[in-house]
């Protein structure tokens, strides 16, 4: 019976590891689908009331419409002429909103398009619990502590800002672009670039 059981237990692991990656994607393609139901849910009430289709009809056509403006847009900025206009509506309207460069800069982080904001990939130690958290070092404003910052899976543009001591800080060498996609897809893959081999002491200045 116990070789039986192990043999059902091993069974059960191996196919929950292979179908894992999959059950990530669809909980973020899940999570990215309610906040566009939420989103454009005055659109999909005006498509039902004004024309009398289907709620599901009504949400796909939302969607399409989504994916169009997004490649119009996209299509827009790339141009010479479009890229300028950004520009200038960015900085005469859109920084000016409260906390919008702050959300930009990280996007940019995220997207590749900027280098500067998260300056190195940390794990951080929580409460001397044996417990480590993976972040990114944003400041060093002495030379004991350093400012941190700890993105919620899957979506890394929220999570909490830290002041720690440096010794509560291992620096590790791999890009920032690879310690993001472990964030997105909730820790999956870490194991790959959190090698003991790949770990440093934080070496301040």
């Amino acid at each position: 019976m116990t070789g039986i059981r192990n043999f059902l237990i091993n069974i059960f692991i191996g196919g929950f590891i292979v179908l894992l990656p999959v059950i990530i994607i669809f909980q973020i393609l899940q999570w990215l689908y309610s906040i566009f139901e939420e989103s454009s849910r005055p659109l999909n009430t005006y498509l039902v009331s004004e024309f009398s289709i289907d709620a599901s009809l009504a949400i796909m056509l939302s969607l399409i419409s989504v994916v169009i403006a997004f490649s119009v847009i996209g299509m827009i900025v790339r141009t010479r002429l479009g890229n300028s206009l950004y520009e200038v509506i960015e900085r005469m309207i859109l920084f000016r909103i409260p906390g919008y460069k702050t959300v930009k800069e990280l996007t940019d982080q995220i997207s590749g398009k900027q280098k500067g904001l998260f300056r190195k990939v940390a794990l951080i130690n929580v409460g001397h619990t044996g417990v480590s958290a993976t972040g990114f070092v944003v400041d060093e404003f002495d030379e004991d502590h350093s400012t941190v910052f700890i993105p919620c899976g899957p979506n890394p543009t929220t999570g909490f800002i830290l002041h720690v001591k440096n010794e509560d800080i291992t620096v590790v060498d791999v890009p920032v672009e690879k310690a993001m996609k472990t964030i997105i897809a909730c820790g999956s893959g870490s194991s790959k670039i959190f090698s003991v081999s790949q770990i440093s002491a934080i070496n301040q200045k």
